[in-house]
């Protein structure tokens, strides 16, 4: 099961992930999220509460970094945890999505968040 938490500050929105992103409902539910934000010019997935990706997961990762270089909106996947950061190596995925590791980014979520 896949929660997801939006927080928007300005024209970035954060959303922050809990469960695993598989195929089926946490898909369908990331991606609803993602499509119902209107006129954003910077996404933030925030993935440090994620444990497990499939390959569906990925799949709809990948829909919504189309969809945002679509729009013309900056992607950014932040708080990656050991063993999902290994499952974007071991797919390669790792070179197709920025992920940031950036204290910035972090700052950006605690101050939209806080």
């Amino acid at each position: 099961m896949l929660k997801v938490f939006a927080e928007k500050f300005e024209d970035t929105a954060i959303l922050h992930l809990r469960g695993s992103i598989t195929n089926g409902a946490a898909t369908s539910n990331l991606r609803e999220a993602v499509y119902s934000l209107a006129e954003i010019k910077s996404l933030v997935l925030d993935l440090t509460e994620v444990k497990l990706i499939d390959a569906g997961g990925f799949g709809v990762l990948l829909e919504i970094r189309h969809w945002a270089e679509s729009t013309n909106a900056g992607l950014k996947l932040t708080g990656l945890s050991h063993r999902v950061r290994g499952l974007f190596q071991l797919t390669c995925l790792d070179s197709v999505f920025e992920i940031s590791t950036d204290k910035a980014v972090h700052s950006l979520m605690h101050y939209a968040c806080g």
